[in-house]
């Protein structure tokens, strides 16, 4: 059995997300809908369907608010099978997924992880862009320094786990807001046997306001997402310690790091500008990512 987890809050596209869980080639699935508290009637919209496979579960309280990753592992928590996919509630899967990730998974026995190519979308569906094509099978170590380089891109949604290995890791990597939590989680699971992949574009990943990196939330938990950044770059420095390619990796780490809290920072509003800037030793953000920011912040102005 696969599991498919959607963890729920917003109603605007989980019709559309349960129906591309159950319309699988691949039916030896159960679908665990773990509504995170929301002030939405969910339920409502899980009833309509009439599919023994599809099981709601709705939270005492909100688990996801400082750390969604809290909800991502109840999902996991709940799931009965064998492999394990997680289902963003505004994401799609192509009706192959699943199966195209058993036959990976068959395909290499020793490794844990799997993952598609990704279609971005928009609200409307509209096909907006791809990212990056992988390589069918590529070490930890690869993905990290090309994920750090810009040759990778990822979401949560496209991945899918031989279900104890992702348990045994510990679950779902815990990070303020789980920013990085996604990146950390693979490499957590990918360290000892890689990542096995397919070319073919068989999720969809949502670009809307509504989700944590969509324009909407840009300016919102500034100090959160810097400190995230912080820990999952010290995160990164344990697990590749000892690591024969260690230091160009944690390079561009760094590199990367410093460019992500640059895009942080440009979208702030100024009270959390400068309370980033006055707390700048502690956060560990450097004067000239101040500078590079506002230098991008005045370019986007002048732009629009």
């Amino acid at each position: 059995m696969v599991t498919i987890g959607i963890p729920a809050y917003k109603p605007d596209y989980i019709r559309e997300a349960i129906n591309s869980a159950l319309a699988q080639s691949y039916k030896n699935v159960e679908v665990v809908v773990v509504d995170d508290k929301s002030p939405y009637d969910l339920k409502s919209i899980v009833d309509t369907f009439n599919d023994s496979r599809l099981h709601y579960y709705r939270n005492e309280k909100n688990l996801g608010y400082e750390d969604p990753a809290n909800n991502w592992n109840r999902c996991l928590e709940l799931a009965r099978g064998e492999y394990f996919a997680l289902l963003c509630d505004d994401d799609l899967y192509e009706p192959e997924f699943i199966s195209e990730m058993i036959s990976l998974a068959r395909e290499y026995p020793k490794i844990d992880i799997f993952r598609s190519k990704v279609r971005w979308i928009n609200g409307s569906n509209e096909v907006l862009g791809y990212y990056p094509t992988s390589p069918q099978y590529e070490t930890c170590t690869n993905y990290m320094y090309d994920l750090f380089t810009g040759f990778r891109r990822q979401t949560i949604t496209e991945f899918f786990y031989r279900t104890n290995a992702l348990r045994k890791c510990g679950g779902y990597a815990h990070l303020p807001k789980a920013m990085c939590s996604d990146w950390l989680t693979i490499f957590n699971v990918s360290w000892n046997g890689g990542i096995a992949s397919t070319i073919k574009p068989l999720v969809s990943f949502r670009s809307s306001t509504a989700n944590l990196s969509g324009k909407g939330q840009a300016s919102k938990n500034i100090v959160e997402k810097i400190t995230a950044n912080n820990l999952f770059t010290i995160a990164v420095s344990k697990l590749i310690e000892g690591n024969e390619d260690s230091k160009i990796i944690l390079d561009a780490r760094r590199k990367q790091h410093d460019l992500q809290n640059k895009g942080v920072l440009a979208s702030a509003h100024v009270k959390d500008f400068l309370y980033v800037y006055s707390h700048r030793r502690e956060l560990n953000v450097k004067n000239r990512t101040f500078i590079a920011a506002i230098y991008h912040k005045v370019f986007n102005l002048i732009k629009k």
